[in-house]
């Protein structure tokens, strides 16, 4: 099964360049966020903006080749900077907001970033603080230029790098040395964070040429027309917010960016900008639906789109508000919306988790769980694609991106799923343990890795409990203890703050006294299953299963 053919520029600067020419004077976005204060910028101003960067960018001695982090929300900063790269063959390596001190410091010194893009504070989060550990081990890192954005310095910073304000670059001049070169197709073009078997996240590598293929084609799958205002509440830094910015922005739409979800913020957004797009998670976009003030105040919005396995509901919903809501389907190696369905298509259909692919060329099968050989329609098995937009690796882990692959070089998603008779796919679950928390997919053994750190700590085990409102997993832990070793769930919570990203932390810690187990051959396995039972029962406050019974703390 293929995705449709759409001819598109080989890099993204081109094709971006190409939405300039179409829309010169046209508002090509618009910036909520606290600090800029609805500054707006039109498609010829933000390419000035983007040259200049560019041209300071090559000044500061940033090469063909090098990476470049971003550890910045969704900001006009954010958009001129990533244009500015692609310009000069850089790789943007967009570290995720939440992250704390060891993965910050892990994904920078494996990327071997040259810059660091950084706003000190933003929206109240004091995002300079936590690269307190990054700065610890400066010599591993290969950073020798900070870019602060809304701020003069990022305090604490090691005094041997060099620190050049965003508004200094952008107020520079726009020309490039004729020997600066641009960024080529196959040039790396950004990574995207996914989930890894140990606590540092897996990078996974798109090309210019992935990036400025699949976009124009996200954009016809989703309707997108140059008349349309898109509201961006997800994160740039993940491609679920990035694949519906960078369509939109190819295709010459405005573009509202508002780096917190807020419903106030949100709403005020629609009304005022007469929004009528919007790419949302499903427990905000349900919220939203019901709100009451959604009818008087957004009459402009007519589509949205959201991930999710059962968002029947919410296409019922939209309905009635005389909005079209469609399921999408992707992940940080095939890209969001790698699958969709068609916005004139039944309700029905358009709630099915999955859909056809969109990237030109892009292939779907289902592969047997036993034997790896493709099904037929109707049998289930996991979801494998192939095809032209597909990430190149993961960021220096061959061996990673060795296992992604099956011997034949399909991508093996880690997902069940069966074709449709007529068309398309059923996406029905993840096959391993993976769970999403807080609209991001989290491989338990990234919490387990970090919470064994504790000194306490002699096992630790993961397990989600599906919020039927959020589509998210509720995360609670479960602990044994070293001998004579004393915590609290509290205590152990705490270290997960400090050492994982927010969305990572447990909703629960609790300590047993032993794990339920089952005999095998190869010694005893704890029982998830009775686990997850345990946990269904702690958040309903009912009694617990006496097989794994928390200890008091």
């Amino acid at each position: 099964m293929t995705g449709s053919d759409h001819d598109s520029p080989a890099t993204v600067h081109e094709l971006f360049d190409r939405a300039v020419n179409a829309r010169p004077g046209h508002r090509a976005l618009v910036d909520e966020s606290t600090y800029a204060r609805g500054r707006a910028l039109t498609y010829t101003e933000l390419q000035a903006e983007s040259r200049r960067v560019a041209a300071g960018l090559h000044q500061a001695g940033l090469r063909r080749g090098d990476a470049i982090a971003f550890l910045l929300p969704s900001c006009a900063e954010w958009v001129a900077t990533f244009l500015a790269a692609a310009r000069l063959g850089l790789l943007v390596v967009p570290l995720n907001t939440r992250y704390r001190g060891p993965e910050l410091r892990h994904l920078l010194t494996v990327s071997r970033a040259k810059a660091l893009v950084v706003a000190p504070e933003f929206e109240s989060v004091g995002l300079a603080a936590r690269l307190g550990e990054a700065w610890q081990h400066i010599d591993e890192l290969a950073i020798h230029t900070l870019v602060p954005v809304h701020a003069g310095t990022v305090p604490g910073a090691p005094a041997r790098l060099d620190q050049l304000p965003y508004t200094q670059l952008a107020a520079g001049p726009s020309a490039l040395p004729a020997d600066a070169g641009a960024g080529a197709p196959d040039d790396p073009m950004i990574v995207f964070g996914t989930s890894g078997t140990t606590s540092a996240p897996k990078l996974a590598v798109h090309t210019q040429r992935t990036v400025s293929t699949h976009v124009p084609a996200a954009a016809a799958a989703a309707g997108l027309a140059p008349e349309d205002v898109a509201l961006s509440v997800l994160p740039l830094n993940g491609t679920f917010g990035f694949v519906p910015f960078t369509a939109g922005l190819a295709s010459g739409v405005t573009q509202v960016l508002l780096p917190v979800y807020d419903s106030d913020r949100v709403l005020s957004a629609l009304a005022a900008h007469g929004v009528t797009f919007m790419t949302c998670a499903e427990g905000p976009l349900r919220d939203l639906l019901a709100d009451p003030r959604l009818a008087a105040t957004t009459p402009a919005l007519r589509r949205v789109v959201t991930a999710g396995v059962a968002i029947d509901d919410i296409v019922r919903a939209a309905r009635t508000a005389g909005i079209t809501a469609t399921n999408v389907y992707g992940s940080s190696e095939i890209f969001a919306f790698a699958a969709t369905w068609h916005p004139g298509e039944s309700d029905e259909q358009r709630a099915v988790p999955g859909g056809r692919p969109v990237g030109p060329g892009l292939q779907v099968r289902v592969a047997d769980l036993d034997t790896g050989a493709p099904v037929e329609p109707g049998v289930e098995g996991e979801l494998q694609f192939t095809g032209p937009t597909l990430f190149t690796g993961y960021l220096a882990n061959p061996e990673a991106t060795a296992r992604a692959h099956t011997a034949d070089g399909w991508y093996r998603t880690g997902d069940r799923g069966s074709l449709l008779p007529e068309d398309g796919f059923h996406y029905l679950s993840r096959l391993g343990d993976a769970m999403r928390i807080k609209g991001y997919l989290v491989n338990p053994a990234d919490v387990e890795a970090g919470l064994a750190e504790h000194p306490a700590v002699a096992i630790a085990q993961l397990v989600g409990v599906r919020d039927q409102h959020t589509g998210d997993d509720h995360p609670i832990a479960f602990v044994t203890l070293r001998s004579g070793a004393t915590a609290t769930g509290e205590e152990l919570r705490q270290h997960c703050r400090e050492a994982l990203a927010g969305f990572k932390v447990p909703d629960r810690v609790e300590i047993l006294d032993r794990f339920p187990t089952t005999p095998s051959a190869n010694g005893d396995k704890i029982r998830k299953d009775r686990l997850r039972e345990t946990a269904a029962h702690l958040l309903a406050g009912t009694d617990t299963p006496t097989t794994a019974r928390p200890t008091e703390n």
